[in-house]
């Protein structure tokens, strides 16, 4: 009976560990020299976006697919919200939170006025562009309590990297990299930098 008891409970913990197992970071940090708490600038698909918004550390979460039907938790999405105007709107939607705050989740958003016709393979022109975003020619937005009373932020983002390509009829992958910064009227994000592996499911354009 005794043995019965300790092989139940010994398939018992080697489920758990199986179900733990399961998880899988695929977020990469290497802490910057000058800013240890944010990630250095790099163009390896590593997953994370870190900045200083009005000084204090911020970054997205850990890209990590768990569970047995291998959901993903993701950083990062770019998708276009469709509109009546002559224009529609690009979005670069973010999801952080302040280091060592992970339970205090939010967004970050930079929103690009574009054709109605622009589509996934549009996005490598952005590839070695600096846009200015005035708030007329695109904006941030945010609900990081501290920025979200400004409804709009302005500032400037280059892409180092905006390579995507068709892995099949209407599904799309690639990469993007770069810089950014953002002024929330006297809050200011600084040090922005982005590096993220884009999968099919990540883009809605």
């Amino acid at each position: 009976m005794k043995r019965k008891k300790f092989s139940t409970c010994i398939y018992f913990l080697l489920s758990i560990f199986m179900l733990l197992g399961c998880r899988k970071n695929q977020t990469v940090f290497y802490s910057d020299g000058e800013q240890s708490q944010l990630a250095i600038f790099s163009n390896s698909s590593n997953n994370i976006m870190s900045c200083l918004v009005d000084g204090r550390p911020w970054r997205t979460p850990d890209r990590a697919t768990s569970g047995f039907n291998a959901n993903t938790r993701y950083e990062i999405y770019i998708f276009k919200q469709i509109s009546n105007t002559a224009q529609d709107t690009l979005l670069f939607s973010w999801t952080g939170y302040y280091v060592n705050q992970l339970q205090n989740g939010a967004m970050l958003t930079l929103k690009l006025p574009v054709a109605k016709d622009f589509g996934v393979v549009d996005l490598n022109r952005l590839a070695l562009q600096r846009i200015l975003v005035d708030t007329t020619n695109g904006y941030f937005s945010s609900s990081i309590p501290e920025l979200s009373g400004n409804a709009k932020g302005a500032g400037n983002i280059y892409f180092h990297t905006a390579k995507f390509d068709s892995i099949g009829t209407g599904f799309y992958s690639g990469k993007i990299s770069g810089l950014f910064n953002a002024n929330f009227f006297s809050k200011k994000i600084t040090e922005g930098r982005f590096d993220h592996l884009i999968e099919a499911n990540q883009i809605r354009l």
